[in-house]
């Protein structure tokens, strides 16, 4: 029976919503998740999965490669799981061969890899499928999962003394889109697994796997050309394995793109903005999408934030992840409200990275440290963040010819701060996709000169534009930011925000 908007469905009452298509892995199952499912890769490596989180096994002799959540192939549109699975299995040789096996794919994935008793996992190109892991010096046997407050709950961990400091700074408070610094949690014990790093189930020990080679510059029209069919069969993808899904849409350069690779199928999805409570009726988030739907003929409808809160709504949200972002709640509670975990969403997030976001003309790949990128990630100079980014800029410098700063924006602002925030919404949608997760589409957009990919022109995004869906350019991209704000006109937005939020959490909003 079709699931009617507005409504929640059956298996989405608001006290079962915290941890939906979470997982933990380790050497025994855990027993106290009694309704999640029980997996076995071999007999010390036992996965225990919430009954929403897709999973696949393919099996031959000795060998398995186990999936968890759902990947898609832009080149076989029809293809599900176990055929994609399947197929990966029958060519890899080794486990080694996978990531560049699956570079041309997409999805919300883990994959676990078997050969005899060795085993390994590695995620999506992203990371938005998040892996955390147990640091075997500390715990000894190896254990992994969504994240890290069920490694904490089964393990007994207690919060490091060095992470709750940084909790309880100016630096992390002042932030509304905080995120977790290079590997690190809020346990000693629990570290990130990185996006472009395989993790091995028989040692513990990680390994980066991309980049492995020089990128080759290419000129702006081949790399147009290369990457926009692979964004078409990937809105193909998602209309043939999503029964209903949700495009997200605002004025931005990300959100337009897929859309235009959206043309072909365009009636088989809905459209869609999230009306957040700092918005006004004149916000070009808000008139532009709606501007563009109506010129474009889409399904459209505008998800406006909740006002008061739902003190159960709350509670299952923190649950659901640690340190969850207050400032995302209303946006949740509201798409909850509106779909019931009815549909799909398809987030437009990713494509900052081909759009050289923390590129500056004063910054130099020499004099770049753990310092300056705390303060780029708006961490500040706290020892904690300073000395995590430190680790990783030690860890990335030979990343051959990719800019180290694109690669921060891959590798922490998404693998981190993204991956946080899909697996908070992944509480209120039925699954989340996003097209740019993609290393095909991010490594071929990286292969294109600074200059065509840099603002405010964003050359290369306006060449796939104009040839996947020129009439998407009827409107403006980005408007509100042509111009600079002021310093009076910044507090007032910041103390508007505080009052907006304030009132939510506590519920006394007029």
């Amino acid at each position: 029976m079709e699931q009617k908007e507005g409504t929640l469905r059956p298996d989405a009452k608001i006290d079962t919503l915290a941890r939906r298509c979470q997982f933990i892995l380790g050497p025994r199952y855990v027993e106290s998740l009694e309704s999640w499912t029980k997996l076995a890769i071999h007999d010390s490596l036992r996965v225990t999965v919430h009954p929403h989180l897709t999973h696949c096994s393919i099996h031959r002799g000795d060998k398995s490669l186990t999936l968890l959540g759902f990947i898609v192939d832009p080149g076989h549109p029809e293809a599900d799981d176990s055929e994609i699975v399947e197929g990966l299995l029958t060519k890899a040789r080794t486990g080694d061969d996978l990531p560049e096996l699956t570079a041309g794919l997409a999805g919300r994935w883990i994959l676990i890899y078997r050969d005899g008793d060795d085993a390994a996992l590695f995620h999506d190109a992203l990371g938005l499928r998040q892996v955390v892991y147990t640091d075997v010096s500390s715990t000894k046997d190896l254990w992994c999962a969504s994240q890290p407050e069920l490694l904490a709950e089964t393990l007994g961990l207690r919060i490091s003394e060095s992470a709750k400091d940084f909790i309880d700074s100016y630096e992390l408070r002042k932030n509304d889109e905080r995120w977790w610094p290079g590997e690190s949690t809020p346990y000693s014990e629990v570290k990130r697994l990185l996006p472009n790093h395989t993790l091995s189930l028989t040692t513990g020990t990680t390994r980066r796997y991309w980049p492995d080679a020089e990128l080759p510059l290419l000129k702006l029209e081949r790399a147009r050309d290369e990457i926009a069919p692979v964004l078409e069969g990937l809105m193909r993808s998602a209309s043939h394995r999503f029964d209903t899904a949700a495009v997200s849409l605002t004025a931005g350069w990300d959100s337009r793109l897929i859309l235009a690779a959206s043309r072909d199928v365009k009636n088989e999805l809905t459209f869609m903005t999230v009306r957040q409570l700092k918005m006004s009726d004149d916000h070009p988030d808000l008139y532009i999408p709606s501007r563009l739907a109506s010129s474009l003929e889409l399904e459209y409808r505008i998800v406006k934030s909740a006002v008061l809160a739902d003190p159960e709504f709350l509670r299952q949200y923190k649950m659901n992840a640690p340190l969850a972002h207050d400032v995302w709640a209303p946006d949740a509670k509201a798409i909850l409200d509106c779909y019931g975990l009815s549909k799909v969403a398809i987030s437009g997030s990713g494509g900052e990275i081909g759009r050289c976001f923390y590129r500056r003309p004063s910054l130099d790949r020499k004099t770049l440290s753990g310092k300056r990128l705390s303060s780029l990630a708006h961490m500040g100079a706290h020892p904690f963040s300073v000395g995590w980014l430190e680790k990783w800029l030690a860890g990335a410098r030979s990343s051959y010819n990719v800019d180290i700063l694109d690669l921060f924006y891959w590798e922490q602002r998404a693998g981190s701060w993204m991956a946080m925030a899909q697996l908070e919404f992944g509480m209120v949608w039925k699954e989340i996709f996003t097209p740019y997760n993609c290393r095909l589409v991010l490594s071929t957009m990286l292969c294109v000169d600074g200059k065509h990919r840099r603002g405010p022109a964003y050359k290369l995004f306006d060449e796939l534009l104009k040839a996947l869906w020129p009439e998407v350019l009827r409107e403006p991209i980005n408007p509100h930011t042509s111009g600079r704000p002021t310093r009076r006109g910044r507090v007032k937005k910041l103390a508007r925000n505080i009052v907006q939020r304030t009132r939510w959490l506590i519920g006394t909003a007029t």
